[in-house]
């Protein structure tokens, strides 16, 4: 895969530290992902997926490692990436999932044409979100 397309992850660290110890959240990762593609991230609770998408959408800095997303380092959070927390609250329940992400898309007016709304909806039908 070329590193122009898609997300490139290289050894990729994060440690939390608190004032008596360290906690070692992830380890060594290395991944690529195709432009166009989808995964599943699977484990047990408290196993690091939570701080692997962070650091994706670089709400957190990873310890070490390099992480690019379309050819370039991702280092602060974009409107290119987009992460729906688990807690429910920060949707909004009477929405369906189609207008709860479009609500975000329009508010960053990243979402106009029709097309792409159809392409939005194809996406959410794909990941089974329909």
């Amino acid at each position: 895969m070329s590193t122009e397309n898609g997300l490139v992850i290289e050894n990729l660290s994060k440690t939390f530290y608190t004032r008596h110890k360290s906690i070692e959240a992830l380890k060594g990762i290395n991944l690529r992902v195709e432009m166009g593609k989808f995964i599943n991230i699977i484990g047990p609770s408290g196993c690091g997926k939570s701080t692997l998408l962070r650091c994706i959408a670089a709400f957190e800095k990873p310890t070490s490692g390099r992480l690019m997303l379309n050819g370039a380092e991702s280092s602060e959070p974009g409107i290119d990436r987009m992460m729906v927390f688990q807690n429910f609250e920060q949707l909004f329940p009477w929405h369906t999932v189609r207008k709860n992400v479009l609500f975000a898309l329009n508010v960053t007016a990243r979402l106009s044409s029709k097309a792409e709304k159809k392409g939005l909806a194809r996406i959410i039908i794909l990941i089974w979100l329909a």
